[in-house]
């Protein structure tokens, strides 16, 4: 689990205990800071699981890279090669 999880985690749990207190003293700019911490917190824990997908995803590309770099270059060439291309045909 990386940090962005951790850490949204702690402000979402933390904003949903300012917005119970807030309610309890009837003070609403306790209310407030308490939803915009949850809702911060949500935004980092996403972030934070959209990092790890990449991450995972990333992990063997980089490993096949590794192991093969040469044939890494010569596919990334011809991958170039057909983008700027366009696929067309003459």
């Amino acid at each position: 689990m990386n940090e962005n999880i951790v850490e949204g985690t702690g402000r979402d749990i933390g904003g949903s205990l300012k917005q119970a207190a807030g309610d309890v003293l009837g003070r609403n700019d306790l209310k407030a800071e308490g939803s915009a911490d949850k809702l911060g917190g949500k935004t980092q824990k996403a972030a934070g699981h959209a990092q790890a997908a990449v991450e995972e995803l990333a992990g063997p590309v980089v490993d096949f890279v590794r192991r093969q770099p040469l044939l890494s270059l010569g596919i990334a060439g011809v991958l170039g090669y057909l983008l700027l291309s366009g696929g067309r045909r003459n």
